[in-house]
């Protein structure tokens, strides 16, 4: 932080968080059928497509700098 200025605020970043929870919570929540290992599709959604998601905002942020 250099001259004064403020940083400015992460609202792509928080817009992102509150997605990813709000529906990875709403994921767990609905009565998914049995994907592999027995484990749920919504669990495997939620685990490998936070993966993609984590990855694709990173290169978001690193691309646009917010």
């Amino acid at each position: 932080m250099t001259g004064g200025q403020r940083p400015q605020f992460p609202m792509v970043s928080v817009c992102l968080m509150v997605f990813f929870l709000v529906g990875g919570s709403v994921g767990l929540l609905l009565d998914w059928p049995d994907g592999p290992a027995n484990l749920d599709w919504g669990v495997w959604i939620l685990v490998y497509g936070g993966y993609a998601f984590v990855v694709a905002a990173a290169t978001y942020h690193i691309k646009t700098g917010k």
